[in-house]
């Protein structure tokens, strides 16, 4: 009896089954690299330990689209702010369209601090103007910096803020909605897929922001997570970060703070599933003769805190370094001679020595790509 011939689905799964088995062979698991890449990996250095596992890289990638996703109130925005600060620091510039009309200016500006001046901020009343003020941006961008390498963060704080303007005048009209309501996730859809391509070729990196929400599905009592600007948004981005509020930090010295706990839903570059513990802190401090805000993320205490956990390769981790947790105030480090001090002295003194650095990124996957 004559085999069926293999269908084009059978013959493009066994392809890229066969490309994936071979890549897991060669490079090891979650590892994606070679010439073809540094060309186009390319982006903002990251300055420690910490984010760079989190991303898998050693850069803030440069024509890429990031979702940070979380719970209300999760600090969601605040971390958006802080990879907009990263990436406009030095001479970078910033693009925040807000949709909601919850953005705190004293707080953006005590994270972006110096940087802040070089922020264009956009308040965008439905979903069809917030999609306008991308394009527009991007397309202002493109004209007057043809050849410009000055680094661009643009950030959408949420694309599920609000409705479209047929949405809108829906509920105006009949006091409901229901049946317009998927027009929204269609949209964004639709715009995500080209907005990946007015990327290309320009070094700008793109924020958005999506909430989640608990629904109701199967047997009573089982919640699952959704994205209610639509799940498939997820595709267009190259990660997909989820953000979790898990306390709170009082110090009278530092400050008062959160503690939050990240975790890449999807890394198109590296290893999905990593997860960090990070704190930021807030306090108020004299400024040219007036109080102002400061916040501060500590990632030199996430560099600490994640060396002395158990989801690293500490075998391997232990053949450069060491770092053992006391208590939450004090760790030590034997190779740096560094003993029972507080972990965010300690992360400094890791993110500083590039020897030590160097040494642990490939125990750790990650990869060095071109810095902007």
């Amino acid at each position: 009896m004559k085999k069926p011939q293999n269908t084009t689905e059978d013959k493009v799964a066994g392809f890229f089954s066969r490309y994936l088995t071979e890549a897991q062979r060669k490079f090891g698991k979650g590892v994606y690299t070679g010439p073809e890449h540094s060309r186009s990996h390319y982006g903002v250095a990251i300055d420690n330990l910490a984010l760079q596992y989190l991303l898998t890289s050693t850069v803030i990638p440069m024509e890429r689209i990031i979702c940070f996703s979380g719970a209300p109130k999760s600090g969601k925005s605040t971390l958006g702010y802080e990879l907009m600060r990263m990436i406009m620091a030095g001479k970078g510039v910033g693009s925040l369209i807000e949709t909601e009309f919850k953005t705190s200016n004293p707080l953006l500006e005590s994270i972006l601090k110096d940087s802040f001046g070089r922020l264009m901020y956009n308040q965008a009343t439905s979903l069809d103007e917030a999609q306008n003020m991308v394009t527009f941006g991007l397309d202002f961008y493109t004209r007057e910096c043809p050849k410009c390498d000055v680094p661009m963060c643009m950030m959408l704080d949420s694309v599920s803020g609000t409705k479209s303007e047929e949405t809108q005048d829906r509920i105006a009209k009949d006091g409901h909605a229901d049946k317009a309501f998927p027009k929204e996730a269609l949209m964004n859809t639709f715009y995500f897929a080209t907005l990946s391509d007015r990327l290309m070729g320009k070094p700008i990196s793109f924020i958005f922001i999506n909430h989640e929400k608990d629904e109701m599905e199967g047997p009573a009592g089982m919640h699952v997570v959704r994205n209610p600007g639509g799940d498939a948004l997820e595709f267009h981005s190259t990660y997909h970060i989820r953000v979790q509020r898990i306390g709170q930090v009082e110090s009278k010295t530092e400050g008062n703070g959160n503690i939050l706990k990240l975790r890449t839903k999807k890394n198109s570059m590296g290893e999905d599933n990593r997860t960090l513990v990070l704190e930021y802190r807030w306090n108020t401090v004299e400024q040219d003769g007036r109080t102002v805000q400061n916040t501060v993320f500590d990632w030199n205490r996430a560099t600490a805190e994640l060396l002395a956990g158990n989801d690293i390769p500490r075998i391997k981790v232990g053949e450069v370094l060491t770092v053992v947790k006391k208590n939450r105030n004090e760790f030590s480090c034997k190779e740096l001679g560094f003993k029972d001090g507080p972990p965010s002295d300690l992360g400094a003194l890791i993110n500083r020595d590039e020897k030590i650095m160097s040494a642990l990124r490939p125990i750790l996957g990650i990869f060095k790509w071109r810095e902007i």
